[in-house]
């Protein structure tokens, strides 16, 4: 970690020090290099912030080359939209397991994103006629609002 990643760290914990949130969602581009000891640091300082509810949010699903790129190519080769639920184009590989782990030793709550998104390997692709990636991992504005109306109910909103 940088000692920018550093500094910008130390403000967001200040601002959330400063919100008192019920609830704080960790969520990243998750990857193998993190472990129990580069995650603890972040849960210390928001349980010593005053955070009583923690919640790692794992992975989305990976779209190598992009979503947008797996549609167009789709296309081209069927001269048919991408199905709405595809195991084609899609990382199979997921860090859920791992974060899990992770969350589990450091005593907070996990939920999987990719849970959310796949079912057997079968990763949405769009929600109506909107893409839920705009690249790679990015979720789109549809992808995003579809994530949290998954969560909610898990999170306690509504």
């Amino acid at each position: 970690m940088t000692r920018l990643c550093l500094e910008r760290n130390a403000e967001i914990v200040k601002l959330i020090e400063a919100a008192k949130p019920d609830v704080v969602v960790l969520h990243a581009i998750w990857d193998l290099n993190d472990t129990i000891e580069t995650t603890k640091p972040t849960i210390d300082a928001l349980r010593a912030g005053g955070v009583r509810r923690i919640v790692i949010l794992g992975p989305v699903p990976v779209w190598p080359g992009g979503l947008p790129n797996a549609t167009a190519t789709y296309y081209r080769r069927t001269q048919s939209l991408i199905p709405e639920r595809t195991s084609l184009f899609v990382d199979q590989v997921s860090g859920d397991l791992t974060l899990r782990n992770i969350a589990d030793a450091l005593g907070v709550e996990y939920i999987s994103a990719r849970d959310v998104f796949c079912d057997e390997g079968e990763c949405l692709t769009r929600v109506g006629k909107s893409l839920v990636a705009s690249d790679m991992l990015h979720l789109t504005v549809s992808g995003s609002e579809f994530l949290v109306s998954s969560i909610a109910s898990k999170l306690g909103i509504e």
